[in-house]
């Protein structure tokens, strides 16, 4: 993010936040971590606005507090593009990002209340565990041990590594309740048509036999999860720190802060 081209902005909107709010006092402290913070983001379409997002966040909080979503131990195959080989106990390689990425924060003078999650939920999708040739139980297992492996880690620096139903107990309730309002929200048909198309490729390789039915309910699925966890973190006043190659879309529907960073 280019931070000093619009700085003056944010922080005259984040002012006026702080008198709304009666965070006055703290402003100071956020317009000092906020160069450092944004400075480790990667450049995005409404750069402003994100960044009122990240300032507000923190304001609302009274300090940094980031969930931080990792994957699942993957194995990928050489040159493969990312498909999946097997599934692994270990510290996934999003999650050392994550850590990497804390951590920087950290050394930059800005600390962090941190939550790492593991997707256990994916122990539900029939095709990802028929491909990685496991189980359910076998699958959440290895989360898990990833979970407590990452633990053992980030303990040191007060963070916490958790299964995410474990950080959100009703989270299938949930997310059944965000894919009827997804289905039953119009406005939402041209993107997630637009969202499979572009995973589409990626699908047929790792279930060549995949339908578009079964591509668009999967694209359902995955956002009716950014919904969840986006309204999670809004309603605790966290940041998300994320690295997917794009702005997430389903976040913004949240009004939740959101860290896009990049992944090298």
């Amino acid at each position: 993010m280019n931070y000093d081209f619009y700085r003056k902005k944010l922080e005259s909107a984040l002012r006026q936040y702080a008198q709304q709010t009666g965070s006055l006092d703290f402003l100071p402290t956020v317009l000092n971590w906020l160069p450092a913070i944004i400075g480790l983001c990667k450049s995005n379409a409404d750069n402003k606005k994100s960044a009122f997002r990240i300032g507000q966040t923190i304001l609302d909080a009274g300090e940094v507090k980031i969930i931080a979503p990792a994957c699942p131990d993957w194995s990928n195959k050489p040159g493969s593009e990312g498909l999946l080989k097997g599934l692994g106990d270990g510290i996934s390689g999003l999650a050392k990002s994550q850590i990497g990425f804390l951590g920087n924060l950290i050394s930059l003078g800005v600390p962090v209340k941190a939550t790492i999650v593991y997707p256990d939920q994916d122990r539900s999708d029939p095709l990802l565990l028929t491909y990685s040739g496991t189980n359910q139980s076998n699958f959440v297992s290895k989360v898990i041990s990833s979970a407590n492996k990452t633990r053992e880690v980030v303990k040191g620096y007060g963070w916490k590594s958790e299964i995410m139903t474990a950080l959100i107990a009703d989270l299938e309730t949930k997310c059944r309740e965000e894919e009827s309002f997804i289905l039953n929200s119009p406005q939402f048909e041209n993107r997630l048509t637009t969202e499979t198309l572009a995973r589409m490729s990626f699908y047929q390789k790792i279930y060549p036999n995949i339908t578009w039915e079964q591509a668009y309910a999967r694209s359902i699925r995955k956002s009716s999860y950014f919904l969840v966890l986006g309204r999670y973190a809004k309603s605790r006043n966290c940041l998300i720190s994320d690295f997917t190659p794009t702005d997430n879309p389903w976040y913004k529907e949240t009004d939740t802060g959101v860290l896009y960073l990049n992944s090298n």
